[in-house]
């Protein structure tokens, strides 16, 4: 659409509202009355050619009621794929991992131990975990992260931890270092800034 003059779509847009009219409709009747949405077609009619702000609003409405189905039907699928595969067994050692958390600077909160322990129940299961763990910053995400790197370790496993910056990979590295290695565990860093031969041997 790249070019096109707003007259033009406008055109276009009036060529076509006939057909837009005919639009099916996607939600069971049911769920439109209760929540009181406009039908597809009336949203898309609402949004491209409004009469009154209360269109564009109520256009907005049922489109994004449309988009949260869709997404949560697609978060369904794939729960569901993903629990039809098999994941590897990562078994629990309960006190090597007591004796990591017993030796931290700090002590851990509720629910650092609450999200630490879904994760482990979750390496000795067959399914593969799909989990968002969420916290502001300064909440404990790198630590949960570390216990689940301890636990993976002494079972035979390697962790890796991504970050979306350079200067961030190298702090949590720095941290998980200072936290994980004392206890016989090696740590790297791998950053695109790091020369070829580094590279090889952190893989």
């Amino acid at each position: 659409l790249a070019g096109l003059k707003t007259a033009v779509v406008q055109k276009i847009l009036e060529e076509i509202r006939p057909l837009i009219t005919m639009m099916p409709e996607l939600l069971p009747r049911e769920v439109i009355s209760e929540f009181k949405l406009l039908s597809f077609a009336d949203a898309l009619l609402a949004l491209h050619f409004p009469e009154s702000s209360r269109d564009i609003a109520e256009g907005n409405k049922r489109i994004a009621f449309q988009e949260m189905i869709e997404l949560l039907y697609a978060a369904k699928l794939n729960k569901d794929a993903n629990a039809a595969l098999e994941s590897w067994h990562i078994p629990f050692d309960v006190a090597k991992t007591k004796a990591f958390v017993a030796e931290l600077p700090f002590k851990l909160t509720n629910d650092q131990r609450r999200a630490a322990w879904d994760i482990i129940q979750n390496f000795e299961s067959s399914t593969p975990m799909n989990r968002l763990l969420q916290g502001d910053v300064g909440l404990g995400k790198t630590i949960v992260a570390g216990i689940a790197a301890l636990v993976a370790a002494h079972a035979g496993y390697q962790t890796a931890l991504m970050a979306p910056t350079d200067l961030l990979a190298r702090q949590h590295a720095a941290t998980l270092a200072q936290l994980l290695e004392p206890f016989g565990i090696t740590t790297g860093l791998l950053v695109g800034s790091l020369k070829k031969s580094a590279k090889a041997t952190l893989k």
